[in-house]
């Protein structure tokens, strides 16, 4: 396969850069146990990551008052910023393939909050790999809105051809396609293989060190 140039890499964070799924379900018991929600399975709970920390909440919670969905945020925010680096590691291969790719401009663009996307990436000592690191509250507008990404290509000054988008969830996918740039999915993530492959990136892989044979 003939390799393609890029000269920006955006990145998801959750289940595309780290193995976070047993911290986020942690957090999420404790906080559906402090409000007295029904709790739910591992796999239920991390089937609704992906858009934010309300969204989250009211997803596994089924609670529509904002007043609750409140609380419980605050909840989870205070349990998670104290806890979001016990189990979350780098996924295998994730910083050899950064390395890899150090003379392209590396972005992180999650829909977790700022503060905890940064948290993370500091404490596993891999925020030195990229030059912006933004979460779901940096921009107006969250992923799969393509807005983000736009903003972020015109802050860089690239084109969205020579931008690729790399994420395991639908939402990375379909952010990537409206901005016009190259879509890139990895499997083995937070979001379901059927639902990834389904959003039809121009690149689905197995393991994120594929990237080295896709693109240079």
């Amino acid at each position: 396969m003939k390799k393609i140039f890029v000269d920006t890499m955006i990145f998801d964070l959750d289940g595309t850069l780290v193995d976070s799924r047993a911290d986020l379900a942690e957090a999420m018991h404790v906080t559906l146990n402090a409000i007295g929600a029904p709790d739910l399975d591992d796999d239920t709970i991390i089937s609704f990551v992906g858009y934010g920390l309300e969204h989250f909440v009211r997803q596994a919670s089924g609670i529509d008052d904002p007043a609750t969905i409140q609380k419980a945020a605050a909840i989870y925010g205070d349990y998670y910023r104290a806890n979001c680096l016990k189990h979350t590691r780098p996924f295998p291969g994730v910083i050899e393939t950064l390395t890899h790719f150090s003379d392209k401009t590396l972005v992180v663009l999650s829909n977790k909050p700022a503060e905890f996307t940064q948290t993370i990436l500091v404490g596993l000592e891999m925020a030195e790999y990229f030059r912006f690191i933004f979460g779901g509250d940096s921009f107006l507008k969250h992923k799969p809105d393509p807005e983000p990404l736009r903003l972020i290509m015109e802050k860089i000054g690239t084109a969205p051809e020579t931008t690729v988008m790399v994420g395991d969830g639908f939402h990375d996918i379909e952010a990537g396609e409206a901005a016009g740039v190259v879509t890139c999915g990895v499997t083995g993530g937070l979001c379901a293989r059927e639902l990834l492959a389904a959003s039809k990136p121009d690149f689905l892989m197995e393991s994120f060190g594929e990237l080295k044979g896709i693109f240079f």
